[in-house]
């Protein structure tokens, strides 16, 4: 929600470009799912276009949510040795392997299920919540659109770009059928 990084980009996410220092994010790989022999492994590929490699600023939020996660991740390896196959992604599995795109999407789900939003959303919706964020915020749609590693401003203005006041509203009005007005402003 606060980088706009596509699933396979945020899954092939490493360490090395993740700058503390200079508080940047490199997007540079995407974790995907590549036929080998009878069956399927999971690998690091380069992004298709040069507009999609980019540096993007790391909010303070995201700053500490990764921070946090490096930390458990040291634990992790710590508590499991050689157990633990490192190969310098944020987010792996809990024995530093890639995680499976289903599976986060199923976690995802669950997720938003206990949030009490439903079942219904998908992780790479986060990306449209970004690039709507930016919008309603008055950001030009060309930045917008590095900021999402797009070829052009058309696919970000035609299939990203959501006004974020009519889906508040909406999502509003569908909480309140479902639980009831709350009784007034907050």
């Amino acid at each position: 929600v606060m980088a706009g990084l596509r699933p396979g980009e945020l899954l092939g996410l490493r360490w090395e470009d993740v700058d503390f220092g200079a508080g940047v994010i490199r997007v540079r790989v995407s974790l995907k799912r590549v036929r080998k022999g009878a069956g399927y492994e999971l690998e690091l590929r380069e992004l298709k276009t040069e507009r999609s490699k980019r540096t993007l600023t790391m909010a303070a939020p995201v700053r500490g949510v990764l921070t946090a996660l490096r930390r458990g991740q040291a634990a992790d390896r710590l508590r499991l040795g050689e157990a633990y196959e490192d190969r310098g992604l944020v987010f792996c599995g809990p024995a530093g392997k890639p995680r499976h795109n289903q599976g986060v999407r199923d976690h995802y789900r669950r997720l938003c299920v206990r949030a009490g939003i439903g079942a219904d959303w998908q992780l790479r919706e986060t990306r449209h919540t970004f690039i709507s964020q930016l919008s309603d915020s008055g950001v030009d749609i060309e930045k917008i659109a590095d900021a999402a590693g797009h070829i052009n401003s058309n696919i970000t203005r035609t299939v990203y770009r959501h006004q974020l006041a009519d889906e508040v509203a909406s999502a509003a009005e569908a909480m309140d059928r479902r639980y009831g007005a709350m009784g007034g402003p907050s």
